[in-house]
């Protein structure tokens, strides 16, 4: 795991409610990142083979 990120709440039983908003933010850009990067892998490879294979 090179490249975890790791995000250190000062919260306890009742986080969401104490710090929701900048654990919602977190996950959001997580689930955005990876989204992408799925998307690179798969439409932006497979797309690069297709156009190399027909030259």
């Amino acid at each position: 795991m090179k490249d975890i990120k790791f995000h250190l709440l000062d919260t306890g039983h009742f986080a969401l409610e104490k710090d929701g908003e900048a654990i919602c933010a977190s996950q959001q850009r997580f689930a955005i990142a990876d989204h992408i990067r799925r998307f690179l892998t798969t439409h932006v490879v497979e797309n690069t083979k297709l156009t190399t294979s027909n030259k």
